[in-house]
């Protein structure tokens, strides 16, 4: 009677554990990683799997307290796998998902990226989703396995980011004016590279207006910053100059 009081005073010990204190055995996992200065995305996801690995390892444990024997416990949760496996292939699939994205990096903690149509940082990739938060302050959590299956665009992995500036030019206004002008202006801004440089181009030729490309390039960390500081010189530029700013037109058709 008393043996099985005792199983069952560790085994409820040791569920505990599970459920509430897993985190404090992992974290000197968590600073080594820190001192060791690896990569903040792998080492979430290392101890994101560790902290379930745990979890599991202290519930199977508790069990086996219980009078269950270990070998039976081991093969009750591999039919119990392979029935999930077909059960939760959505699970396993966003896993999979999860490591494809930490051994491969298209993103990391702190990238700006574009996913299915949403854009924001990557606060976490987390071992089934990945979470970003949108500059409006949303939260998004995106399952890993639709992120390895479409396009990523990582607007901050290159160092340089392009900052483009579109409008239509009257066909009366004399380009190639207004194009000496347009490079002066961007090569005087400040945070805008001399190298790559600055360009301007007709893109098209729509049936009122030539549409006028200002291509200028920034370091990607200060893009927000540099990019709206441009734009608001650019009306006034543009006052200044006596440069008719329009909409940009689609292009004339061709027969």
């Amino acid at each position: 009677m008393i043996d099985n009081l005792q199983n069952y005073l560790v085994a409820a010990i040791l569920v505990l554990i599970a459920i509430r204190f897993t985190g404090l055995i992992i974290a000197p996992l968590r600073r080594t990683l820190k001192i060791s200065k690896t990569e903040k995305t792998l080492a979430n996801f290392i101890v994101n799997f560790a902290d379930i690995t745990l979890r599991v390892i202290l519930i199977a444990m508790a069990i086996s307290r219980l009078g269950f024997a270990t070998d039976n416990i081991v093969t009750v949760i591999t039919a119990a796998g392979l029935a999930l496996g077909l059960a939760f292939q959505d699970i396993l699939g966003n896993f999979a998902g999860g490591l494809i994205i930490i051994f491969n990096k298209p993103y990391v903690v702190g990238d700006e990226i574009t996913i299915e149509g949403l854009n924001g940082v990557v606060q976490e990739v987390e071992i089934f989703n990945t979470i970003l938060k949108t500059f409006d302050n949303q939260i998004i959590y995106i399952p890993n396995k639709s992120i390895t299956k479409g396009p990523i665009i990582n607007h901050t992995q290159d160092k340089f980011r392009r900052i483009t500036i579109n409008f239509g030019l009257g066909y009366e206004s004399d380009f190639n004016k207004v194009k000496k002008s347009l490079l002066k202006f961007a090569n005087s801004r400040e945070g805008i590279l001399k190298r790559p440089a600055s360009e301007v181009f007709i893109n098209n030729l729509g049936a009122r207006f030539i549409n006028i490309e200002l291509r200028m390039w920034c370091s990607t960390k200060k893009y927000w910053t540099v990019r709206e500081q441009v734009l608001t010189d650019f009306i006034k530029f543009a006052e200044k100059q006596g440069i008719r700013i329009s909409r940009v037109e689609k292009g004339v058709k061709k027969d």
